[in-house]
C-alpha cells in the first residue's frame, strides 16, 4: 500500500504491465493542472517511478475521470496500446468491454426539491431520481434511486 498523504492510503486493486485499477478517495482530483495539488495521476506516476526508477517518467493515460468530491474506481493505461483499446471499449461497448457504472449512497429523501450543481432532485415520482441538467448532448440523463 502506498500513501497519498499521512492520512489517505493509495489503494491499488489491480496492476499489470498494461493497466492500473485503483480507488480514488473523495477530495483528490483525478488529474489537475496545479503543480502543488496532489492528484491521482501524479501519485500513481510516483508509485510507478518508485518501482522502476531507471525507466524514467512513467507513461500513464487517464481513461476516465471522477469528480474531485466523489470516490470510486479509476482505470489508467500504462501503455499507449492499452489506452487505445480501453478508449475503444468505452466508445463502442459490447459484452466483453468494460464500462462506467455509477452508484450513489444517500441517507433518506430530502424534505423539499433541492438543487445540486447540475442536478435536480424530483420527489413524488414512483422512482425518485436525479436529472443531470448539464449533458453534452443536451439530453437529460436520469439515474433512478431508491429511498
Amino acid at each position: 500500500m502506498y500513501h497519498l498523504s499521512s492520512k489517505t492510503p493509495l489503494h491499488i486493486l489491480y496492476e499489470d504491465t498494461q493497466i492500473i485499477v485503483c480507488v480514488k478517495p473523495p477530495g483528490i482530483a483525478t488529474q489537475t493542472r496545479s503543480t502543488g495539488a496532489p492528484d491521482m495521476v501524479r501519485l500513481l506516476k510516483q508509485h510507478l517511478y518508485q518501482i522502476n526508477p531507471a525507466s524514467g517518467e512513467p507513461y500513464l493515460a487517464v481513461i476516465h475521470r471522477l469528480d474531485q468530491p466523489v470516490s470510486g474506481l479509476l482505470v489508467f493505461a500504462k501503455t499507449p496500446a492499452a489506452a487505445r483499446e480501453l478508449n475503444r471499449q468505452l466508445q463502442n461497448p459490447d459484452k466483453t468491454s468494460f464500462g462506467k457504472y455509477y452508484c450513489a449512497l444517500v441517507e433518506g429523501p430530502p424534505s423539499k426539491t433541492f438543487r445540486h450543481p447540475g442536478k435536480l432532485y424530483v420527489p413524488g415520482s414512483p422512482h425518485q431520481h436525479f436529472q443531470n441538467m448539464r449533458s453534452r448532448r443536451k439530453k437529460c440523463k436520469t439515474c433512478p434511486i431508491r429511498v
